[in-house]
């Protein structure tokens, strides 16, 4: 018996390598039909035998890539079309939006082996990357997800990655920033004078932090400020020209060895490390290791984080194990990512510039987290997290709130999902208010929600106000305290009557 059926999959299913591994699932079944990318999540068309038809669609969700999370798989009945073969169509960019943005994700096991393989065309290629891995949020332009709408579209494909990207049976089938040394991004070592340093950049970087200097590194959502963690001049010759006395520092370790040496650490926090996300991880210190005093003074925990782009895993070794790396931006404001605004801002604070001409769309901090208890609490929600939405069972649906004046944060409500921006900064200077109004827009956008209800702080100083008057929305004032009571009740699931105390603290500039 035939059977013909169409299936819509929402939720993380665009840029995780989700269409190749439905092609191959079809070749597998020996099923024919479509899949496609749209502003829905994806479209499949299958038809086939009956029982081959209902084992794909069984597999589907069980065996769905690592980086891809299904939200909701809707099956429908469809017509027979006689289709010849299975196939990947080009994206169907109309309609309105449900799609789950994908997210930045540390490079995996298998592109680290290539780079560290002399035999491998990409080896030591710093832009390596494939459908599991790489980034994704920071350099879409516009969706659905595909290579032309992405800061790769001025970086033509070569012969050999254009196979590859082609190839449904290869990993890197439609990898949107496919890349390799003949037709990808290339990096460069700037000294503060704009002038490009000959040699090989990445050992270069590596020669000058060992000796004391202070490197401002392109990242994936921008800069970061590296020196050598173990050089306690270095750290306070950092600490000084940034102007930051005593927040402690964040640092990279070459591995989860080194980390090991440094602090105590428990299979949870090893497992956040190492994980796609590879987010910044708050973790109890040893006494008497390498990492200078003055990285976290006065502190029982540092936060530390692996090398989660080929990059960064090229700086590191043995010979330098940890680094700190902070972003590169003032106090409340965003970080740094665009190429100029770098030199300028950062020419009497940075001795070197590692930077790459791969352009970043969407600026993103690092993630922070720490584990208490078992619990894994945000300390800042950012890249590998940002934008994938929280859920609720309460309707949400149009509705935005637009943030505290200080570390501002907005979201969007879309039925029961809760998406999060980016880490914007303090709304005291213009450019991060430009900064909030452009990611703002994007997000909205992307979501193709269209705001009726707008949630903003009760006091009429703050910035929120002047935007959202802005907008054709009903305002809705609310209390600072009350919205952190409401998102505790939330996050513990509590929706009747409770009390709650509110604490802040205070601190007195001097």
């Amino acid at each position: 018996m035939q059977k013909a059926v169409n299936i819509t999959v929402k939720g993380r299913v665009q840029g995780v390598g989700f269409r190749p591994f439905i092609f191959a699932l079809a070749k597998r079944y020996n099923v024919k039909g479509i899949v496609q990318n749209n502003m829905d999540g994806v479209f499949i068309h299958i038809e086939g035998d009956a029982y081959a038809v209902d084992q794909f669609i069984h597999s589907l969700p069980v065996e769905a890539p690592r980086l891809s999370r299904i939200d909701e798989m809707i099956v429908t009945a469809a017509q027979w079309q006689a289709c010849n073969d299975f196939s990947i169509i080009p994206s169907e960019r109309t309609g309105s939006s449900s799609l789950v943005i994908p997210i930045d994700t540390a490079v995996c096991n298998d592109c680290l082996r290539e780079m560290y393989d002399p035999n491998d065309h990409r080896y030591r290629y710093p832009f390596i990357n494939c459908t599991q891995c790489g980034p994704r949020y920071t350099i879409i332009e516009q969706l659905p997800y595909d290579r032309p709408f992405t800061s790769m579209h001025s970086f033509p494909m070569c012969k050999r990655c254009n196979e590859e990207y082609n190839d449904p049976m290869n990993r890197r089938h439609h990898a949107q920033p496919i890349a390799c040394p003949t037709c990808g991004p290339s990096i460069m070592l700037r000294n503060r004078d704009g002038k490009m340093v000959q040699g090989d950049a990445i050992e270069q970087a590596r020669a000058y932090i060992q000796a004391g200097a202070i490197v401002a590194i392109k990242g994936l959502g921008g800069y970061h400020l590296a020196c050598d963690a173990t050089n306690e001049r270095a750290v306070q010759q950092l600490r000084m020209r940034k102007q930051r006395p005593n927040r402690p520092l964040a640092v990279m370790a070459a591995s989860v060895d080194i980390v090991e040496q440094l602090c105590d650490v428990t299979e949870e926090e090893k497992q956040l490390l190492t994980s796609p996300e590879a987010p910044i991880v708050v973790v109890k210190q040893r006494k008497n290791t390498m990492i200078a005093s003055s990285v976290a003074p006065g502190l029982q925990t540092v936060g530390v984080m692996l090398p989660y782009t080929p990059l960064h895993h090229l700086l590191l070794d043995d010979q330098l194990p940890v680094l700190v790396m902070t972003s590169a931006n003032r106090s409340g404001a965003p970080i740094i990512y665009e190429d100029e605004r770098a030199f300028c801002d950062l020419q009497n604070i940075a001795d070197y510039f590692l930077v790459h001409n791969r352009p970043i769309v969407h600026p993103l901090d690092d993630s922070v987290v720490q584990i208490e208890n078992g619990n894994t609490h945000f300390i800042r929600r950012a890249r590998g997290f940002v934008p994938d939405p929280l859920w609720t069972k309460q309707d949400v649906h149009e509705i935005v709130a637009l943030g505290g004046q200080q570390k501002n944060v907005f979201a969007f409500g879309r039925h029961q999902q809760i998406f999060l921006g980016p880490h914007i900064g303090d709304l005291e200077h213009v450019e991060v208010i430009e900064h909030f109004e452009r990611e703002y827009e994007h997000l909205r956008t992307w979501m193709g929600v269209t705001p009726k209800i707008i949630a903003v702080d009760l006091h009429p100083n703050y910035e929120t106000w002047n935007i959202a008057k802005q907008w054709d929305a009903d305002i809705v004032a609310v209390q600072h305290h009350h919205a952190h009571m409401v998102s505790c009740m939330e996050e513990n699931h509590i929706s009747t009557s409770c009390f709650g105390l509110i604490l802040y603290t205070c601190t007195l500039k001097r």
